[in-house]
């Protein structure tokens, strides 16, 4: 049910994040600032975090009022992708459409101009996206605005929408505020927001390309051996530390076991191979080419048979949580047949120029044409006979030589003969209708 919210709500968060209002006024003075760290150039940190993982968001807050003030409550906001997990015993939890929020209180005193800060949880989804990316979202309020409105387990109930249940965190401990040195803003407001920089690695499959610009057809023979110059490059925000290629070849079409650093394995009519490189792809669309993969066309191979090899790319991490690319090939290997190494040289894969096109993916399907020759020699023409020019050129019904006469009279006599015939059919015809 959130996935579906998100995605509904995914093209009106993105514009000056958009949040659905809370159902709680903030204060119209400002008591409290959000505050957060800021990099040598001066702009705000953004924390790095994973699909799937759990990171950090600074969160701060500094006291601008002449007094102390005994306690404060905050109030988080994330949308879309962004999830919190319910961790925090001091917090309540609630659910908003595409938002996740959750209510603070911290009994903490707080002195004028004091900066105090938290590492506070933040969840990207497994599948989250830049896309549906935004900001941690802060509002500040002195403890007894909370109070006077019966508590942040009222406020939460308030804020929720929808079937889930607003509650407390059950990871066991409580969120804290300690002092930390943190710049105030020139303009403070008691509404932060934090960054979180989204660690994506986005793996685009290459294939080279012809002068047109069209990805590569590879002509092979049958019982022939060929190249694919294949590559990849990384659109995401995160480097792969480390790659993983899988190539699978159908039908008529083959895969030599050649490359140490891959795993051959066969399935019914395919034949695969998951092979490891260990360089780190960086996250700035430079690119990265094999050192021409190779596939092999059966000696009865047909053409409707030896059309596509499909290429994917991976992270390495990805393949190392499935237990290495032996293991990934273990399991995609057919009953009574087992994976094996390649036996000649490894596959390498090095920085060069490869065309990047519009759309990409992780994988693709590279086309080959399978080239064929006749079985038997078209025989040539006997010498004694007429030249005749190319077809398919206007002079190819112009006969010359000695046999000229002859085919003129023949022809001739053909003509003559079909005229009479046509006479005798339609007077044949008039007498029948007659």
């Amino acid at each position: 049910m959130k996935l579906l919210m998100r995605a509904a709500a995914a093209a009106a968060s993105v514009v000056a994040f958009a949040v659905p209002a809370p159902a709680q006024a903030a204060p119209t003075s400002v008591t409290l600032a959000a505050v957060t760290e800021l990099n040598a150039a001066g702009k705000p940190v953004a924390y790095p975090v994973k699909p799937g993982e759990t990171g950090k968001a600074v969160l701060g807050v500094v006291n601008l009022a002449d007094e102390p003030l005994a306690g404060v409550v905050v109030e988080v906001r994330v949308l879309n992708d962004m999830d919190l997990p319910r961790v925090y015993t001091n917090c309540q939890y609630y659910v908003d459409a595409n938002v996740e929020g959750a209510w603070c209180e911290f009994d903490r005193e707080l002195v004028k101009g004091e900066t105090v800060a938290t590492d506070f949880a933040v969840a990207a989804a497994p599948s989250a996206d830049p896309a549906n990316w935004s900001r941690v979202i802060t509002r500040w309020f002195p403890k007894s605005y909370a109070d006077e409105r019966g508590g942040i387990a009222k406020l939460a109930e308030l804020d929720n929408v929808g079937a889930s249940k607003p509650g407390p965190g059950t990871g066991g401990g409580a969120v804290t505020l300690a002092p930390r040195p943190l710049p105030i803003p020139a303009a403070p407001s008691g509404v932060g927001f934090t960054d979180l920089k989204l660690m994506v690695t986005r793996l685009a499959a290459l294939n080279a390309r012809d002068a047109a610009g069209k990805p590569l057809v590879y002509p092979i023979s049958r019982g022939e051996t060929i190249g694919l110059n294949l590559g990849v490059a990384n659109l995401g925000t995160a480097p792969a530390e480390g790659v993983v290629l899988r190539v699978r070849a159908y039908d008529d079409l083959d895969l030599p076991r050649l490359f140490t650093n891959c795993q051959y394995y066969v399935d019914a009519n395919l034949e695969g191979a998951w092979c490891e490189f260990p360089q780190t792809v960086p996250a700035d669309r430079s690119t990265y080419a094999l050192t021409q993969f190779k596939v092999a066309a059966t000696a009865d191979a047909e053409a409707k048979t030896t059309k596509t090899t499909q290429v994917e790319w991976f992270p390495k991490e990805w393949s190392d949580r499935q237990g290495g690319i032996a293991e990934i090939a273990k399991k995609h290997s057919g009953q009574g047949t087992t994976p094996a190494a390649g036996t000649e040289s490894a596959l390498t894969l090095t920085p060069a120029e490869m065309t990047i096109p519009a759309e990409t993916s992780h994988a693709i399907f590279v086309h080959t044409n399978l080239v064929t020759t006749p079985s038997s020699p078209t025989p040539a023409p006997s010498s004694s006979g007429p030249a005749i020019a190319a077809p398919g050129t206007p002079e190819e019904l112009v006969i010359t030589g000695s046999a000229t006469t002859a085919v003129v009279a023949v022809g001739g006599a053909l003509v003559l003969a079909g005229v009479l015939g046509l006479v005798v059919a339609r007077r044949r015809r008039t007498s029948f209708t007659a």
